[in-house]
């Protein structure tokens, strides 16, 4: 993986990117929930000096990170739960390891509340997905 790549801060995400490259620190993790289909899945709050938000970890990558650590995740796609903003990782993606243990975050600006996505941005998404079903 390419260092200089270049990192989208989590308050700038948008509904719908894809492709795009997060780092922050793993700020808590949900337990691991086996689903009928045999997938696991838990959710890591991410945080970064702009933002928190709730990262989708599925099977293998339940077991690579833990609270605390830094990480880079690349191939993130955006979406939304609950009105909110969450990210999963791409089957091309991967999480690295930064580092661990220090790192300024602003928890303020949780993108993953309910109801925090701008209402003419999900009034955007619910149309797109209403254009796909048709």
């Amino acid at each position: 993986m390419n260092n200089r790549e270049p990192l989208v801060k989590i308050a700038d995400l948008k509904l719908h990117m894809k492709n795009v490259i997060v780092q922050g620190i793993v700020l808590d993790l949900t337990p691991i929930r086996k689903l009928p289909n045999s997938s696991e899945v838990r959710t890591a709050v991410l945080g970064d000096p702009s933002g928190v938000i709730n990262l989708a970890l599925w099977n293998e990558y339940c077991y690579v990170v833990k609270v605390m650590d830094i990480i880079r995740v690349r191939g993130v796609t955006v979406g939304e739960h609950k009105r909110g903003m969450t990210i999963s990782i791409h089957k091309n993606g991967d999480i690295v390891k930064q580092g661990e243990f220090a790192m300024c975050v602003n928890d303020v600006n949780n993108r993953s509340a309910e109801d925090s996505i701008p209402a003419e941005e999900l009034k955007l998404y619910e149309n797109k997905m209403a254009e796909k079903r048709t």
